[in-house]
């Protein structure tokens, strides 16, 4: 199962202010770089505005997981022979009762 890298905190020494609020502003700053760097990458260009793109992706993953969810649901009155002759529901539908949504789906609200 993957696991996120465990990173240290960055160091906030460089940050213009002392303030815990200076430190907050800077924190969240290097986290809208990483998120760009990210999406640079796997877009190959340079995003404007990295929180509207990545908000926009879980959306449409979102919709897509209950979307294409719906459709594998209207297949459980299909079935077919399996390499014996017997009658299985659908590959698809078998596929989607063992998935879990991610986390990010999850999260997004779907």
């Amino acid at each position: 199962m993957w696991q996120p890298r465990r990173e240290e905190p960055p160091d906030l020494s460089h940050a213009r202010g002392k303030s815990p609020q200076a430190k907050r502003e800077a924190q969240e700053r290097l986290a809208v770089e990483k998120v760009g760097k990210l999406l640079q990458k796997r877009h190959g260009r340079e995003i404007a505005d990295p929180l509207e793109v990545l908000v926009t992706e879980l959306s449409q993953a979102a919709f897509s997981a209950a979307a294409y969810g719906e459709m594998v649901g209207q297949l459980d009155k299909i079935y077919g022979p399996n390499h014996f002759g017997d009658a299985v529901p659908h590959v698809l539908v078998s596929m989607q009762r063992g998935a879990r949504p991610g986390r990010q789906v999850r999260q997004a609200g779907a």
